[in-house]
């Protein structure tokens, strides 16, 4: 499965360098408030950051490795804050959405099955690139972390149900036609988000949930 981190902390790493030669992929944290990823160099190497920052700024007018990737970088704390380009999610998306769908679970009985199960009822709309919605973007980035944990069985329960909890949360507080619209254009990010969690639910080990729901869904996926 694509790891959309590995890839943000491979491209930043690369523009980190236009401020510090050494700089590497673990200079650069992905699970950061307010942000898609973050890093603190300026403050581990006593430099600057909004010194760093316009020099960044400056290889990002350039087309340097990694532009295309960042919507925005801002200095805060000491610490540069990078956002990423709805081009990185829709290609994100798209790799995503080019990889078979993963073994369904038999029944759909937990919390993170439900949510699979309503992200592939969304994802049965025609696809389109993802919203500019702050809920659908967090959604989106927080699955990604899904593809980073795989081998940490902990860890992957704990990411699984994190996004679980986001994509059920999706829509909520909004109008019957507000959310209606925001589903309707969320189809290819929520086929994306169904395969994260099935690629999650079958490398997670068999670790039970124990958060049964009501009923059982037959299911036919084809997204």
């Amino acid at each position: 499965m694509f790891n959309a981190y590995d890839l943000v902390k491979k491209e930043l790493s690369e523009l980190l360098k236009t401020i510090c030669a050494s700089a590497g992929a673990e200079h650069i944290c992905v699970s950061v408030r307010g942000c898609e990823a973050a890093s603190a160099l300026p403050l581990s190497k006593g430099l600057c950051a909004e010194e760093c920052k316009r020099a960044i700024c400056s290889a990002l007018s350039a087309n340097a490795p990694g532009a295309d990737m960042v919507e925005r970088v801002t200095a805060q704390n000491g610490r540069l804050c990078f956002e990423l380009t709805n081009g990185f999610y829709d290609a994100a998306l798209c790799r995503i959405n080019a990889t078979p769908m993963p073994q369904l679970p038999q029944s759909f009985d937990s919390q993170v099955e439900y949510a699979l199960c309503r992200m592939i009822m969304a994802a049965r709309k025609p696809h389109s690139s993802c919203p500019l919605d702050d809920g659908v973007r967090r959604l989106v980035w927080r699955s990604f972390s899904i593809v980073s944990c795989a081998d940490d069985p902990k860890r992957l329960h704990a990411r699984l149900r994190e996004v679980s909890a986001a994509a059920l949360a999706l829509g909520v507080g909004l109008s019957i036609r507000e959310r209606d619209t925001l589903m309707r254009n969320s189809a290819a990010a929520c086929a994306a988000v169904a395969r994260l969690i099935a690629f999650g639910i079958e490398n997670e080990g068999g670790i039970i949930y124990g958060d049964k729901m009501a009923g059982t869904f037959m299911l036919f996926a084809d997204i």
